[in-house]
């Protein structure tokens, strides 16, 4: 049989992919991230090696090699969170000094690294424990998905928000998108289904909470303008239709409107 390796180049979280052929049944994805900050919110590009699952398990996910590992769980040492929408609470990983392989913390919304959670479209983010020796490269690997995904965006308020932490599934830009190593959010091959005006999109956090996303930090935000159906930035009353972000990135959707939404990412 005949295995295809998707390998995708990139720099931050951009860049091109290119294929080569080896032996196998499926293809499998190889995406190398290049770390140039302590946190970074990743995409989940793939789904589980070897099967049909629709998830990933973030010990087949993301590469140990060359991250910090924890002699204990109270140690210091590189972690993985996942924001639960559903539960508004975060699961988070460690890197175990003997095994080498991620370990769930505990807690009240404790996932096992092994089951298959993670979704196309979902995003994690990557905390090392010290910006000591950047930039450095981790590898996030899986099998490549056939196929559209969606991401449902559960229904909040403006009083009441909720966060749901998501990336585009694609490890190099659109077609039709102009900037090497960026997606553009208002691409035709994302499609956004009934986004509020009150909606954000926040983009760029350098720090969370590992007890609400409520309280994180927003350092650029989007803005949903309904005449245009696209995203974009304001200043005063003048609207630019602009919503880059790297490659393999992620961001948080903030939610103020009282009914659930979804955002559909066509196959290319």
């Amino acid at each position: 049989m005949k295995l295809k390796t998707v390998f995708a180049a990139s720099l931050l979280v951009g860049g091109v992919a290119f294929a080569e052929d080896i032996t196998t049944g499926y293809t499998v994805g190889v995406l190398p991230l290049t770390l140039t900050a302590k946190e970074t919110v990743i995409c989940v590009p793939w789904i589980e090696s070897g099967n049909a699952s629709g998830g990933v398990a973030v010990s087949n996910l993301v590469k140990t090699a060359g991250l910090t590992r924890r002699s204990s769980p109270s140690a210091s040492g590189d972690m993985l969170y996942w924001y639960d929408t559903s539960k508004g609470a975060y699961s988070s990983w460690y890197i175990d000094e003997t095994s080498g392989e991620w370990t769930e913390e505990g807690g009240g919304n404790s996932v096992l690294p092994s089951a298959a959670a993670l979704k196309r479209g979902d995003a994690v983010i990557l905390q090392l424990a010290s910006d000591t020796g950047l930039p450095k490269t981790v590898y996030i690997v899986g099998q490549v998905g056939t196929g559209a995904a969606t991401t449902t965006i559960a229904a909040g308020t403006v009083a009441n928000p909720t966060y749901t932490l998501l990336a585009p599934p694609f490890v190099a830009k659109l077609d039709d998108d102009d900037d090497d190593g960026k997606i553009d959010l208002n691409n035709s091959s994302v499609e956004w289904n009934t986004p509020s005006v009150d909606d954000l999109i926040i983009t760029g956090i350098d720090k969370i909470s590992t007890a609400t996303a409520g309280t994180l930090y927003y350092p650029k935000t989007l803005s949903w303008n309904a005449t245009e159906s696209k995203w974009g930035t304001y200043v005063g009353k003048d609207f630019t239709s602009t919503a880059l972000i790297d490659v393999g990135a992620g961001f948080w959707y903030k939610r103020a409107s009282n009914s659930d939404m979804t955002v559909t990412w066509r196959a290319q």
